[in-house]
This record gives C-alpha cells, sequence and structure tokens, in this order.
C-alpha cells in the first residue's frame, strides 16, 4: 500500500499542533536515524531521492508548526545537514562535536579510552604503517 508523503506529512504536522494545544505544552520531537532510509537506499539513487523529497516534506511541515514545537533532536550518521534536506527548516545547530553534549549523544574522551584503549592502540598502528613508519619510527619499505 502506498501512501501519499504529503498526506503523513500533514497528518504529522496536525499532531504537533493537536499535542501541543491538548496538553498545554510545546511539543518535543525525538527521531532517532533520522537518515536511515536514504543511507539503505544509496544503490537506488530514485528510491533515495523519494525518501530524501519525503523527509524533506516532513520537515518542512515542522517549520509551519514552529509555534508549537519546543524543540526536535535528530539523530544520523550522515550530513545531510549541508545539502537541501534541511532547507525547509531553520535555526539548526549541529551539535555532533560539542564537547557539552559528548555524554549525552556519544563517548566522551575519557570513556573512549577506558573502554577501548586496545582498539585505539590498533588503530594508531595502522595510522603510522599508512605513514610509512611503523611505531619505531623506522621508514617501511
Amino acid at each position: 500500500m502506498k501512501i501519499k508523503s504529503e498526506i503523513v506529512s500533514q497528518y504529522f504536522g496536525r499532531l504537533i499542533k493537536e499535542l501541543s494545544e491538548k496538553f498545554g505544552q510545546k511539543t518535543v520531537i525525538l527521531i532517532d536515524e533520522y537518515d536511515k532510509p536514504i543511507t539503505d537506499h544509496l544503490d537506488d539513487p530514485e528510491t533515495a531521492e523519494k525518501l530524501r523529497e519525503f523527509l524533506k516534506s516532513v520537515f518542512v511541515r515542522m517549520k509551519g508548526n514552529d509555534a508549537h514545537i519546543r524543540f526536535v533532536l535528530l539523530t544520523g550518521v550522515s550530513k545531510f545537514s549541508k545539502v537541501s534536506l534541511f532547507s525547509g527548516m531553520n535555526q539548526i545547530t549541529d551539535i555532533s562535536m560539542n564537547e557539552k553534549y559528548a555524554s549525552l549523544l556519544g563517548y566522551t574522551q575519557e570513556e573512549l579510552e577506558l573502554y577501548f584503549p586496545e582498539y585505539i592502540e590498533i588503530l594508531a598502528q595502522k595510522k603510522e604503517l599508512q605513514k610509512g613508519t611503523s611505531s619505531r619510527n623506522k621508514t617501511l619499505v
């Protein structure tokens, strides 16, 4: 069954407004892995583009309901913020590399060193090999 993306985004916009009005508070929107539908179809550009347009229509609908939204938190692995996917939204702040949010959304430097020391060492060794030197600073042939 195919559902038109415009209908879905309209209902989403309506849901935002009605939740805000019913509870007398602005709505908080959490979307985990917002980019997964697109990244799952990168080998099919036509489908990926349709999914991108769908997501864009949802984000445009969110902007239209800004008065009813406290904040939106999106998680994903892609930097789609650099393309027109978010052109319908304003005031986007990328907090992925912000130290203030590291313990909330990822790993702190201390946690990386505590839980992954062996992997850090492996990566350091690989990096040295890529430079053409060993960990003893001898040039490899």
